[in-house]
């Protein structure tokens, strides 16, 4: 009995620990390093990135093949470094780890700064919809004097034009993307 709740509890901590690492054991034997090398630079992580599959292919003795790694991670890495990669990469609010090279960097930090600026602004946007929505709810739930609700309508009213002026910008980078052609 105290081994099965021992095994219970301990089984979450394993579980977690697991899912630390790169790839499995599965994954350590069947793969190809060119295509893993290529799917890496393709998520934006650096070459380097094969330590973390070296470390987890080592607890089954399997070594990286670190030429083809490296090959198929040189090939992707200029697919990725392209600005509509960099679109992408910033919409989804990723953080860019310098992985581009120098002569491509400039051409994937004009796509990714446009789609992170919007990814911010499309954040901000959110966090003032959800503060009007609590202070309506506020207004609904608590009992008050004309005054505090006056307040409350006026503080609404100041973050309904502070959405604007956000929804105003967010339609601003949007065009200037669509005008480079990032926008799909």
């Amino acid at each position: 009995m105290i081994r099965n709740s021992f095994i219970l509890l301990c089984l979450p901590l394993i579980l977690f620990l697991s899912g630390c690492a790169s790839l499995n054991q599965s994954q350590c034997v069947s793969a190809d390093w060119s295509d893993l090398g290529s799917q890496d630079a393709l998520r934006g992580k650096k070459s380097g990135y094969v330590a973390e599959h070296t470390k987890a292919c080592f607890e089954y003795d399997i070594m990286p093949d670190f030429a083809a790694y490296k090959l198929g991670w040189q090939q992707a890495v200029m697919a990725f470094c392209q600005s509509d990669s960099g679109w992408r990469f910033g919409r989804k609010g990723r953080y860019y780890q310098q992985t581009c090279p120098q002569g491509s960097e400039q051409s994937f930090l004009v796509g990714y700064g446009l789609g992170k600026k919007i990814h911010s602004k499309e954040e901000e946007i959110r966090e003032v919809k959800q503060e009007i929505r609590n202070l309506f709810r506020y207004s609904l739930a608590a009992k008050m004097t004309d005054q505090q609700h006056f307040s409350l309508s006026s503080e609404r009213f100041s973050l309904s034009m502070d959405l604007q002026l956000l929804e105003l910008e967010r339609f601003r980078l949007y065009n200037k993307a669509s005008a480079l052609g990032l926008v799909p």
